[in-house]
């Protein structure tokens, strides 16, 4: 037997959906105690770079997890980002979108000494890699080192997404054009408005 009319017609708009809070980005004083915690650590300096790149630039956890050194100009001034890491599989980025990226003098030359100290072989190679050379589980990193970093520090945790918004956030602040922002966080222009416009 089959309802002559669908009984959840409606339905949904019988209840009202609580606002969330937005997670705030972490301040710049902030983010200069989490880099700090990171070198300083014992067990987690190894993921000092990856971190003063998640705040400086507007990438994703996973495509800076996928990063290898074929993605950066020769003088390291600018980086590709097409891939991204998740859930132990590489594939394309969230918007299934390639965009290329200036750096800024900072994040070239934390890249420069990177590169100097590693000395990749090869290309392929990953710019981040985990302590066993694998690309760096998000999960496992948030889980292991972000959270005892940020507790050591005495910075309320927020996920390491949160570098993102973080990264974003300074920029505007700083004066960046948000049609260049977005571009190079890869989000459209509606997107930005959207979420940044109080910024």
């Amino acid at each position: 037997q089959l309802a002559d009319e669908n009984p959840w017609v409606g339905i949904a708009s019988r209840f009202k959906s609580i606002p969330v809070q937005p997670v705030a980005a972490f301040t710049l004083d902030e983010a200069k105690k989490i880099i700090a915690g990171f070198r300083n650590s014992r067990y987690y300096s190894h993921y000092a770079d990856f971190v003063v790149f998640r705040l400086g630039m507007a990438a994703r956890g996973g495509e800076a997890s996928a990063l290898k050194w074929k993605h950066l100009s020769i003088d390291l001034d600018s980086v590709w980002i097409g891939e991204s890491f998740s859930r132990g599989v590489t594939g394309s980025t969230k918007t299934k979108k390639a965009r290329t990226v200036n750096l800024n003098p900072s994040i070239s030359a934390m890249l420069q000494a990177r590169r100097d100290r590693l000395n990749p072989v090869s290309g392929d190679e990953l710019v981040f890699p985990s302590p066993e050379g694998l690309p760096i589980d998000d999960r496992n990193f948030c889980r292991r080192a972000w959270k005892t970093v940020l507790a050591g520090v005495g910075v309320p945790y927020r996920r390491p997404y949160t570098t993102r918004k973080t990264a974003i956030t300074l920029s505007l602040k700083n004066g960046a054009s948000y049609i260049e922002v977005a571009a190079a966080a890869g989000h459209d222009h509606q997107t930005m408005h959207k979420y940044y416009s109080d910024v």
